[in-house]
C-alpha cells in the first residue's frame, strides 16, 4: 500500500483516472467501483474521497478524456478534409464512427448512468460538450443561409443527437430492429437530411 508522502495531490488525482480509464477501457464501466481503482493504484477509498466527490466524479472525468480524445481526432481529420463545410460535416461523422468503434468502452461509459430529471453537467463538463458541437457549429456557420430555419448551434446540436441515437442503437445491437440499413450509410443519409433542413443542400 502506498504512503500518502508518496505522490502529490496532482498526482494522485492522475493516478486515480488512469486506473479508472484503463478498468473502463478493458472491462467496461459495470467493472469501475472506488475499490477497483484504490486497488489498482495501492490507496484505500478514503484516498479517492480526498480528490473525487464519489465514482460519478471520477467517471465524469475519464469521460472528459474521452471527449477531448474526440476532438483531437476531428482537429487532426479537419486538416485533410475539404474546405467545403458539407464535405466536413461529412468528414467529421466518419472520424467519429471511427472514434466510436476504436474506443467502444469508453464511448459507453459516457452515457453509463441515468442522470436525474433537473440534473446539470459542472460547467467544465459542459464545456467538453460545447466544444464538441462548435466544431459542427462552424461548419453550418460557414454555409451562411440568411434563409436557414434554425441557427448553426441548434442545427448541429440536432446533428449531434440524431448521430449519438442511431450509434446507441447500433452499439446495443437494436439499430436492425428499426432500420435496415448500415450504420454508416444511415448515419450519412442523416447528416444529408440535417443539412436540407437547414437549406443547406
Amino acid at each position: 500500500m502506498a504512503r500518502r508522502t508518496d505522490h502529490t495531490a496532482e498526482e494522485l488525482r492522475a493516478l486515480i483516472l488512469n486506473a479508472a480509464e484503463q478498468i473502463i477501457v478493458e472491462q467496461g464501466a459495470s467493472a469501475l467501483s472506488t475499490r477497483a481503482v484504490a486497488r489498482q493504484i495501492g490507496y484505500t477509498t478514503g484516498t479517492l474521497y480526498q480528490h473525487f466527490e464519489d465514482i460519478h466524479d471520477i467517471v465524469l472525468n475519464v469521460n472528459a478524456r474521452t471527449m477531448q480524445g474526440l476532438v483531437e481526432a476531428l482537429v487532426k481529420a479537419s486538416k485533410s478534409l475539404p474546405e467545403a463545410p458539407v464535405e466536413q460535416i461529412h468528414g467529421y461523422a466518419d472520424v467519429y464512427l471511427t472514434y466510436i468503434e476504436e474506443n467502444q468502452n469508453a464511448w459507453d461509459a459516457m452515457f453509463s448512468r441515468r442522470r436525474e430529471p433537473g440534473e446539470r453537467a459542472p460547467e467544465w463538463y459542459q464545456a467538453h460538450i460545447d466544444k464538441l458541437v462548435g466544431m459542427v457549429e462552424t461548419c453550418f456557420a460557414a454555409l451562411n443561409r440568411d434563409g436557414a430555419a434554425t441557427s448553426p448551434d441548434a442545427a448541429a446540436r440536432m446533428l449531434w443527437a440524431s448521430v449519438h441515437g442511431v450509434c446507441a442503437l447500433e452499439t446495443t445491437g437494436r439499430l436492425g430492429l428499426i432500420m435496415r440499413n448500415d450504420l454508416n450509410p444511415l448515419v450519412h443519409s442523416l447528416v444529408d437530411v440535417h443539412l436540407a433542413a437547414f437549406q443547406c443542400v
